[in-house]
């Protein structure tokens, strides 16, 4: 168990810095001129603002960097739609891992401790970006909390085989499930979409 002091730490802007005592994952005390008694490592925040960790609420690790590869000339939703169902067909186990492994990292280097991540589940990358996150999220669990939001960015009325991926999605270890339904070609489709999610939903 790694205990830490942090000595001169601001926690709010108007009030004196102050210590945090911490004894593996858990803040023990809070106040000024706290005792070393655990052998603690100590750390001179030198009066600048101590936070907790950052939340991602929104983010899809399996399109991480795509835009290296093909740039969204336009800036449109349009434009970056059409490139990743291009840049989607061509995904391989390797290829998602690594640059979904590259954004996990660069988060928890710069303060993330919870994510929800949210792989598209579609008829170009079918199930593997929820598979791939399966495997990450266990691969960082003790650096990382992740949820995974098994996505149907394609639609599911106008693909019906996505109906069985989500399903399979689900059994692979994604926590919840979220819906497209602009993505439907009718009001119709998009009621039956929306009905499909909660159906789905009802099932984790």
């Amino acid at each position: 168990m790694t205990n830490i002091l942090i000595r001169n730490a601001h926690l709010k802007d108007e009030q004196p810095t102050t210590d945090i005592k911490i004894s593996g994952s858990k803040i023990i005390e809070i106040g000024n001129n706290l005792v070393n008694d655990n052998d603690a490592l100590e750390i001179d925040a030198e009066g600048n603002v101590v936070l907790p960790t950052f939340i991602e609420s929104h983010i899809h690790p399996d399109k991480a960097f795509l835009e290296e590869r093909k740039p969204n000339v336009s800036g449109t939703l349009a434009e970056a739609l059409k490139n990743t169902a291009e840049l989607k067909a061509k995904y391989t186990y390797d290829d998602v891992f690594s640059r979904a492994q590259r954004l996990i990292k660069w988060s928890i280097r710069n303060g993330t401790t919870i994510m929800r991540a949210i792989p598209d589940v579609d008829p170009f990358e079918e199930t593997l970006g929820v598979r791939v996150l399966v495997d990450l999220r266990e691969k960082y669990k003790d650096l990382l909390d992740m949820q995974i939001c098994a996505f149907p960015q394609e639609g599911i009325v106008r693909h019906p085989e996505v109906y069985d991926m989500m399903e399979e999605s689900i059994k692979m270890g994604a926590d919840i499930v979220g819906g497209c339904p602009y993505s439907e070609d009718s009001i119709e489709d998009t009621k039956k979409h929306i009905e499909m999610v909660f159906c789905f939903g009802s099932k984790i």
